[in-house]
């Protein structure tokens, strides 16, 4: 879970620091977009993955908490990204 969490934080990041040169940079805006889709699809895997009865015993909602945050910021970013 830790680890699908730093990946879906470092997707995050990427796409918050992509910056378009212009209105035609096309090739920034799809950058966003899959880095966006990238954290959204880590995020829920760790979601997913902490429904596991199995998972929840050992691991408590702290652990989720995080990936849930970044998910939701990754899904502001690609709905403000203007693409």
């Amino acid at each position: 879970m830790v680890l699908l969490t730093l990946a879906a934080a470092f997707f995050l990041w990427l796409a918050i620091n992509t910056r378009p040169d212009g209105d035609w940079d096309q090739a920034s805006y799809g950058g966003i977009e899959l880095a966006c889709a990238l954290a959204v699809v880590l995020a829920g895997a760790v979601g997913a993955l902490w429904l596991a009865p199995s998972v929840r015993r050992v691991m408590r909602w702290p652990w989720a908490v995080p990936a849930v945050l970044l998910g939701v910021a990754a899904v502001v970013r690609w709905a403000s990204s203007g693409a």
